[in-house]
């Protein structure tokens, strides 16, 4: 899958694996089988919501169900004691299903899907920005809440009154390294690597690189991701 979550969730998974029985679930382009053998974990196949649909959050809200059941039933079958999961559309099924047993839900959360609601459906009263109370209730009811930075920490901290911890996304030194490059002093570059969705700020960037280039004419942004806008 793509996305900053999918990285996460598979390091969580392999560390856990090396010392306990570990079962990723998760969308995945290949068989159970495939995914299981390249990842060397136990990979159970779960539906795939493409993060740039216009209706995700519909779709997210009628898989919720199932999403539920499934979730329970992978901890009754195998005993499972703790359920790790990114961001809440996955962490409401499966704080409700800790509460049917002895597991501890665990909430990793990056992005706040109450942002995104106020940012695509604008009428007030919209029926999908209950949404929002689903997003409020899992960051308040987990037994454990960790996000990668400490904006979203603070941020959380301040809204929900709960103590939050923060894990940073990790790299491979293999790829990402220091380099000596030799450098243009006449340019002035901004990278702005990620979503392009409403709630991920290049409103602001944008208009910013206009008040900007004034001040450095040699100004150069690149933007790199996908998105809606």
């Amino acid at each position: 899958n793509k996305g900053g979550g999918a990285p996460r969730c598979i390091a969580v998974a392999k560390a856990f694996a090396k010392s306990n029985k570990v079962f990723l679930l998760a969308p995945i382009a290949v068989s159970e089988k495939e995914a299981s053998i390249s990842m060397n974990l136990n990979v159970i196949k779960m539906n795939h919501v493409d993060r740039n649909d216009p209706k995700k959050i519909i779709k997210y809200g009628l898989y919720n169900p199932f999403l539920f059941l499934k979730i329970l039933g992978i901890i009754n079958r195998h005993k499972i004691d703790l359920v790790f999961s990114h961001n809440t559309i996955c962490g409401f099924p499966a704080l409700i299903a800790s509460k049917f047993t002895k597991a501890k839900a665990i909430l990793d959360i990056t992005d706040i899907e109450s942002e995104f609601i106020d940012n695509t459906l604008k009428k007030s009263m919209h029926p999908f920005k209950l949404v929002k109370y689903i997003e409020s209730c899992t960051i308040k009811n987990s037994a454990k809440v960790i996000t990668n930075t400490n904006a979203i920490k603070n941020h959380l901290e301040k809204k929900y009154k709960r103590k939050i911890d923060v894990i940073y996304d990790g790299f491979d030194p293999h790829i990402f390294y220091p380099f000596k490059a030799k450098k243009d002093k006449n340019q002035f570059i901004i990278i702005s690597q990620g979503g392009m969705d409403p709630q991920d700020g290049l409103e602001i960037l944008i208009p910013a690189a206009k008040i900007l280039i004034k001040k450095i004419p040699n100004l150069k942004i690149y933007l790199i991701g996908h998105g809606k806008v």
